[in-house]
């Protein structure tokens, strides 16, 4: 998979934010995180979290997993 696939996917979990709850968002963006990080030796797991829950990565508490 390539950056794009990646950002279209992060978009798609942001969005879904008007339907499900915190919570589960975090629980979805950190599934996908796990999955993805195996399909891409380059994949930035603070970013793809960061781009799903529209925060900074700075302000992840979820990239210490």
């Amino acid at each position: 998979m390539t950056r794009k696939d990646f950002v279209l996917i992060a978009r798609t979990i942001r969005n879904s934010s008007e339907i499900i709850d915190e919570t589960a968002l975090e629980a979805l963006a950190e599934n996908f995180a796990e999955e993805l990080a195996e399909t891409n030796p380059n994949f930035d797991r603070a970013r793809f979290l960061s781009a799903c829950l529209g925060v900074s990565v700075k302000d992840l508490s979820l990239t210490s997993n």
